[in-house]
C-alpha cells in the first residue's frame, strides 16, 4: 500500500530467478546524512519450484478437508450417543 491512497498498489514482476535486496523509499526516513528504514530480502524460485510448492500444498489441503470431514462426522455420531444415553454414564464409579 501507498501511505494516504487506500486503494494503491505496488507491484514488480521478477524476470530472473535470485534473492534480491529491497529498500522503501516510502517508509524512509533521513537520520543525519543516512536514510534508515524499511529493507528486507525477495527469494525468487524458478517457476518449477512453484509448481511442485502448489501441487504438494493443494494435496495436503485436500488431505486436510477430508479429515476435518471425518471428525465432523465422528463428533455428530458421538453427540448423538450421548443424547440417546448410549454414551459414557455419568454417576461416578463406584469404590
Amino acid at each position: 500500500m501507498i501511505p494516504n491512497t487506500p486503494t494503491a498498489t505496488f507491484s514488480y514482476t521478477f524476470n530472473s530467478a535470485g534473492t534480491f535486496v529491497y529498500f522503501c523509499k516510502v517508509h524512509a526516513y533521513l537520520i543525519g546524512q543516512s536514510w534508515a528504514g524499511m529493507m528486507g530480502i525477495v527469494h525468487v524460485v524458478p517457476l518449477t519450484s512453484l509448481d511442485a510448492v502448489n501441487a504438494a500444498v493443494g494435496g495436503a489441503s485436500a488431505l486436510g478437508y477430508g479429515a476435518l470431514g471425518i471428525s465432523i462426522i465422528a463428533l455428530i455420531i458421538a453427540v448423538y450417543g450421548v443424547v440417546r444415553g448410549k454414551g459414557p454414564s455419568r454417576s461416578p464409579p463406584s469404590p
